[in-house]
Formats: structure tokens, C-alpha cells, sequence
């Protein structure tokens, strides 16, 4: 079947369109604040290639009864822009590294 220029353009349209929502509603899941909701956003955008997670680790605070977990990904720059578009809770900061192009993420649980 050979699509229409008109036809390609709709379906790459759309294409775009649905990427966009999925940025919108993993960035709120990962800007939640809740650890497991960031963890299960994070393994979802990385299986659908928005960003491939390059390190993570959570450590218990000696001093406090609280751990910190640390997310280093590398994301697709249309993923970057929507996530540091979206304000951080307090707990979790969002630390957008130039020089090595990745976006890590850490926070309290």
C-alpha cells in the first residue's frame, strides 16, 4: 500500500502527537516525588527509547532514617526539554549535566 504525501504527513503528525503525551505523562510520573512511581517511569521512557538509564543507586542516609536514590540517564532532547520543564518537588532535584549530556536525578525517600 503506497500512502499520499497528505497521508504520510498525518501519520507522522500523529506519531508526534502521541510521543509528546507519553513525554507529558512520564515527566509527571518521574516529577511525582514518589520513588516507585519515578523508578516505573524511568523503566518505561528507557523501553520506549526516550532515554537509556545509565547508572542508579540508592543509599541509606546515616544520620536519618531516610535513603537517597540517584538516577543518571541520558534522554532524547525533546524528553529534556518536557522533564526540566516541569517543576521538581523539593525533595528531588534535577541536575541537567552539559558536558557529558546526561540528566541525573536524586532525591529522599
Amino acid at each position: 500500500m503506497l500512502l499520499t504525501e497528505k497521508q504520510l504527513r498525518n501519520t507522522i503528525r500523529k506519531l508526534i502527537l502521541e510521543n509528546q503525551e507519553h513525554y507529558e505523562k512520564l515527566a509527571i510520573l518521574i516529577t511525582s516525588g514518589d520513588f516507585e512511581s519515578i523508578n516505573q517511569a524511568i523503566d518505561l521512557a528507557d523501553t520506549l527509547g526516550y532515554l537509556e538509564l545509565i547508572d542508579s543507586d540508592v543509599r541509606d542516609l546515616k544520620f536519618e532514617n531516610r535513603k537517597i536514590f540517584i538516577f543518571s540517564l541520558r534522554v532524547t532532547e525533546e524528553f529534556k526539554n518536557v522533564m526540566l520543564a516541569h517543576p521538581a518537588p523539593p525533595d528531588i532535584s534535577f541536575q541537567w549535566d552539559d558536558r557529558f549530556e546526561y540528566l541525573t536525578i536524586q532525591g529522599l525517600i
